[in-house]
């Protein structure tokens, strides 16, 4: 199999998807009725960090043709002396 991670800054929103070539989700799979505790963890965990409206995005898909796309979007924060020369 294959697996694919990429990464990218869009506005000011950090992208991030993970694309597999495997088998994909079982027929009638839902984020929301996934007895995965790592699923269900990892929404927990990006609802309270990312709380307020539009803060975050978390999705698990089908891939046409085959394998699952998992895509993230989260809040870019920046740190140290990259956010100090863009606050100045």
């Amino acid at each position: 199999g294959k697996i694919v991670v990429s990464a990218r800054h869009v506005g000011d929103q950090l992208h991030i998807n993970v694309l597999d070539d495997g088998v994909g989700l079982p027929p009638h799979w839902g984020m929301e009725t996934s007895a995965g505790l790592g699923i269900r963890v990892t929404r927990e965990r990006f609802q309270a960090l990312y709380a307020e409206p539009n803060g975050h995005d978390f999705t698990i898909s089908r891939r046409m043709g085959g394998g699952t796309e998992v895509a993230i979007r989260i809040p870019l924060h920046r740190a140290g002396a990259e956010a100090r020369a863009i606050a100045t």
